[in-house]
């Protein structure tokens, strides 16, 4: 079983089976990043810019996933469901929008925050359309313990599951779930977990999967 972890904390983490990815704890501020101008700037040959794109023309296409899904669903939608794929899909649009604005170095809104239990049912829910597409089940569960701890980078947590949900969705054989659960850690961190029955990443890779250029 492949599983891939996000743990909220201000240190990173450890991931089994090769991936993780560290978010700031509410109480702990968001490191100061550089715009992709400013980076590009500082060393222009370091492959920075070419990595910022794709990251996040990445992310863009997997919030596009989820607009296009609910956009076909609300097609097929009784009349009082349309309104409800509407706001998911301009939701996620607008999501989208900001992380382009953020990569050409424009001015973005401040991130919103958000409660644990939202965040994981906004990224089920948000991925639906497309797990019933390919025959897999969602499945969540939020340890009551985590379930109204509010995360600072509520929008950044909600891509990162959006992002490990859609990898193990591509991953999975047709009637396989697919889990994401919420816990805390005995540290009293947020840990996310998603886990797949697909193949996960090669072992021979695990050791470099998140060096630059990967």
């Amino acid at each position: 079983m492949a599983e891939r972890i996000s743990r909220a904390s201000a240190e990173p983490v450890e991931a089994r089976d090769g991936e993780g990815i560290a978010i700031s704890h509410p109480s702990v501020p968001p490191p100061a990043q550089s715009s992709p101008r400013a980076r590009m700037r500082d060393d222009p040959s370091n492959g920075a810019p070419e990595r910022d794109l794709a990251s996040a023309l990445h992310e863009v296409s997997n919030a596009l996933t989820v607009v296009l899904g609910w956009i076909e669903k609300a097609r097929e939608a009784s009349s009082a469901e349309v309104p409800v794929a509407l706001d998911i899909a301009a939701a996620r649009a607008r999501h989208a929008r900001t992380i382009v604005r953020r990569a050409i170095g424009a001015d973005v809104p401040p991130e919103e925050s958000g409660v644990v239990s939202a965040l994981v049912n906004d990224a089920v829910k948000g991925l639906l359309p497309e797990a019933n597409r390919l025959g897999v089940k969602l499945v969540s569960w939020v340890d009551p313990k985590s379930a109204d701890v509010t995360l600072e980078s509520g929008s950044s947590v909600l891509q990162i599951l959006t992002n490990l949900l859609l990898n193990a969705l591509a991953m999975s054989p047709p009637g396989a779930p697919v889990r994401v659960d919420a816990r805390l850690s005995g540290e009293g961190e947020v840990v996310l977990g998603v886990s797949d029955e697909g193949p996960g990443v090669a072992p021979d890779r695990r050791a470099t999967l998140f060096d630059g250029g990967m």
